[in-house]
């Protein structure tokens, strides 16, 4: 099997490390997981349409992301903060 450079093991680390807050890796590893996703997405797209990706697809994608989990942080009544609902 081939080895992921350090990408894998700074994930690794990071999600054992508890010298952080565990609500803190959470929203890293959540944000991470994102932002993975998003540029899977992207160069998947540019494949099938035959375009070159565009990182700012990626990088816009990832922060309407930040901006939609911010906004339940400071207004949980909006109702899906805390729940199981996406």
């Amino acid at each position: 099997m081939q080895r992921i450079s350090k990408f894998d093991v700074w994930l690794l680390a990071l999600s054992s490390n508890s010298a952080i807050p565990s609500h803190v890796r959470k929203e890293v590893l959540a944000s991470v997981s994102i932002i993975c996703w998003e540029i899977l997405k992207e160069r998947c797209n540019a494949f099938f349409s035959h375009f070159p990706p565009d990182p700012r697809i990626v990088l816009r994608k990832s922060k309407s992301y930040h901006i939609w989990v911010a906004g339940f942080k400071i207004f949980p009544h909006l109702g899906l903060a805390g729940s199981n609902h996406y």
